[in-house]
């Protein structure tokens, strides 16, 4: 069951950190969770307009979810918080996924942001495409 202001979102992205925590991201900044294996859940406040595309979580407090106009938001209370972070972008960002301290997000115009240390610190690279000579 899907909270009354939520239902006309579009919803994109769908995480799970624990089989009981879960989250659902998608347009004009909808979040919503799960503390019940997705029986039940409760929209969280973004804080952002921007569509969501994507979420991830490294436990069942720390997460990140990326969307339009290079929007990264972060949360370590589940939820209950989250801070926009700066992404030094305004391409639309599609995917986050991390491993260990590091995070990666990607997204149009071949952006690659990379994330360590204290989540804080990015770099925009764009990767370097070579056609093929050997046809």
């Amino acid at each position: 069951m899907l909270p009354c202001s939520e239902k006309d979102a579009k919803f994109t992205a769908v995480f799970f950190a624990e089989q009981k925590y879960g989250w659902a991201v998608g347009s004009g900044g909808a979040i919503i969770a799960s503390t019940g294996g997705g029986r039940l859940w409760r929209a969280q406040a973004s804080g952002v307009d921007a569509d969501l595309t994507d979420v991830f979580f490294t436990s069942n407090r720390d997460g990140w979810a990326v969307g339009d106009r290079g929007t990264i938001i972060r949360t370590t209370n589940g939820g209950g918080q989250w801070t926009l972070e700066n992404s030094h972008t305004d391409h639309r960002l599609e995917r986050v996924y991390f491993y260990k301290d590091k995070g990666w997000a990607v997204g149009f115009g071949g952006v690659i942001l990379k994330y360590s240390d204290d989540y804080r610190t990015s770099s925009e690279t764009k990767p370097a495409i070579r056609p093929r000579t050997d046809q």
